[in-house]
């Protein structure tokens, strides 16, 4: 017989009902247990580019937390990134999606965050738009070290 009082169906812990819909397997019909299905209509190529675009956007992604991907997605779908650069393209292309965003509140400290990890990248890459397609260029050594 089954303890009722360990059992973690019928617990309040947040983790033991996890681990209980985890062994319960997967439930796409909604017979055996509960269990996380990922969003299908991402694609995968916008969720490589979330991560990799999070590496030149660390404060923003640490103070946007789990709103960073949401709105990431969106911006994935106006743009595509190419050339070398792709990712820091990417990571300017989402600042200046940020910053004509009216409806998406930011908080000051996020927005600092945001103008801080612009102004990192901005100080080495000019962003170059073709339509639809963001590519980034490097700038000249003497513009760098002028701050240009």
């Amino acid at each position: 017989m089954k303890n009722l009082l360990l059992s973690p169906e019928l617990s309040t812990c947040p983790q033991a009902r996890l681990t209980a819909a985890r062994r319960a397997g997967p439930a796409l019909d909604g017979t055996k247990g509960t269990c996380y299905t990922p969003d299908v209509d991402t694609p995968p190529e916008s969720v490589g580019r979330l991560w990799k675009t999070a590496e030149f956007l660390p404060q923003t992604v640490r103070l946007l937390g789990t709103r960073y991907r949401s709105l990431f997605l969106a911006h994935a779908q106006l743009c595509s990134p190419r050339g070398d650069g792709a990712a820091i393209a990417d990571a300017l292309a989402f600042v200046d999606f940020m910053g004509r965003q009216e409806r998406v509140g930011l908080l000051d400290n996020e927005r600092s965050a945001l103008t801080r990890d612009a102004r990192a990248l901005q100080r080495r890459f000019r962003l170059r738009r073709d339509g639809g397609a963001v590519e980034v260029i490097e700038k000249w050594k003497p513009l760098q070290w002028l701050g240009l």
